[in-house]
């Protein structure tokens, strides 16, 4: 219904849009058999009526009518029942319910009001003193209501000021999360992600120019997730969000006319727009120790652009590096005394801790463990002379095993996968037998998120000696 002229989001029979149209048609008879004498509707035909529902369906025949559904007899009968119920302290329907809940209730019914062209102005004052106070939701329906009026645009700039420190950015991405509104319910199926598109529509509407706009629309677009639910409400806001982006957006029309120099030196003129990709591959020795890169817009639309360095260092490092994961190694002898690598005996056993800090919530994780030559793990898949040295794991974080999906021990290498991983610390115990004398070298030990490299951390590489 809301992308009736985008057949490409549909399958099968679903792809002509005069189906799509019947179906909504019928779904909106049986609304109107469902709606009470006031306007309301329940969520059983037995059961008493649901003001949060009623109001969720007012949104819905909204929507409707944009898309050319006749229903103004059911939206006239809606809009007076919130005018005489919903919005009156002394309702007798809402006595029940506690004043938290009624504030929510009033909220989303004046945005219903504003979205319906009636907006009640006289009654935003209520609330705009405990604005953020408020549940995210509730911040998001009032900051669109006040933004139209100007005598509220100091609390508007203000309230915008704020979520800067609330947006949480992820690699190229960000995301604005309310946990209460998760467990709200209220709202039910207002994730993370049709939080962070409610607030993305937002800036769209009010303040398109942004920075972190672009950033929540690639948090939305790029989002893999391995959930096995997802609401149809986020569907819709996630939707709603991008078709309210598609307006605002200019299309490509006029080729980009576009100088790209470095350091007064041209590398790339005339961008082709049929193309979407025009790489520029510069070695790493040919780079200047002082690099100044302009890019030049002459004419044309819009001009997007990525720039990515991909380099190999001719060592590694001895220290590790932190992009939103934190990696370290530890070793310890089977007496649980701490040990170095440049220590270790032939033929012995011993504990290896890796630790790991998660400073977001990690998706689809990756973890690559290098393993010096002279050693070789113990797999406990193989009922080895070692199989009993489980009983020997104790972990003073959370162990990283509990959200492992797989995990491969290898004789160069151990590779552990995880779907999901919450934010905090957590470690992951093995154990290595030492098959050789000699000096060797243990690679850094790298994890990352598999659809997000920027995200990484790794460790320094360690001297390993065997006597």
């Amino acid at each position: 219904m809301l992308f009736a002229h985008e057949d490409f989001l549909f399958e099968d029979d679903y792809r002509d849009p005069v189906k799509r149209f019947g179906v909504v048609a019928t779904f909106i008879k049986r609304l109107s058999r469902e709606q009470n004498y006031r306007g309301g509707f329940a969520f059983w035909s037995s059961s008493l009526e649901s003001p949060t529902l009623t109001l969720m369906v007012a949104e819905f025949l909204i929507e409707a009518r944009e898309a050319g559904h006749e229903v103004d007899a059911l939206l006239e009968k809606t809009k007076g029942h919130i005018l005489n119920t919903y919005l009156r302290d002394d309702a007798y329907d809402l006595r029940e319910f506690n004043k938290e809940y009624r504030d929510k209730l009033k909220i989303h019914a004046l945005y219903v009001l504003h979205k319906l062209g009636q907006p009640q102005p006289s009654r935003y004052g209520d609330f705009r003193h405990n604005l953020f106070e408020k549940d995210k939701v509730s911040q998001l329906r009032l900051i669109e209501m006040l933004a139209e009026d100007e005598q509220y645009q100091p609390l508007v700039q203000a309230w915008l000021k704020e979520q800067n420190n609330l947006i949480r950015l992820k690699g190229e991405t960000a995301v604005v999360d309310d946990p209460k509104v998760a467990l709200d319910g209220y709202y039910f199926g207002y994730s993370s992600r049709a939080q962070t598109a409610r607030l993305a529509r937002l800036l769209i509407n009010v303040e398109p120019s942004h920075p972190l706009l672009f950033p929540l629309l690639m948090g939305l677009t790029q989002e893999k997730s391995n959930r096995q639910y997802i609401s149809s409400l986020e569907t819709l806001e996630v939707l709603q969000a991008l078709k309210a982006y598609q307006k605002v957006l200019v299309a490509g029309r006029e080729p980009v006319i576009a100088t790209i120099r470095m350091n007064d030196r041209e590398l790339l003129g005339r961008i082709d727009p049929k193309k979407n990709n025009q790489p520029i591959e510069l070695p790493l020795k040919t780079l200047p120790d002082r690099m100044n890169l302009q890019i030049v817009k002459d004419s044309g639309d819009v001009l997007f652009y990525d720039m990515k360095f991909h380099y190999a260092l001719k060592e590694f490092r001895d220290w590790g590096l932190e992009q939103g994961i934190t990696l370290t190694r530890e070793y310890f002898d089977l007496k649980g005394i701490a040990v170095t690598p440049k220590d270790f005996l032939h033929g012995k056993t011993y504990k290896v801790v890796l630790n790991f800090f998660f400073a977001d919530e990690a998706d689809f994780l990756v973890v690559e463990e290098p393993l010096a030559a002279g050693v070789e793990p113990v797999n406990f898949a193989l009922q080895t002379s070692r199989w009993g040295l489980q009983r020997q794991v104790t972990n003073t974080q959370p162990t990283l095993g509990a959200y492992l999906d797989h995990r491969e021990f290898r004789d160069k290498k151990i590779l552990l996968f995880a779907g999901f991983v919450p934010r905090g610390f957590y470690e992951f115990t093995y154990f290595i037998n030492v098959t050789n004398r000699g000096q060797f070298m243990t690679p850094p030990a790298k994890a990352m998120e598999m659809y997000s490299p920027e995200i990484f951390g790794t460790t320094g590489k360690e001297e390993v000696r065997v006597k």
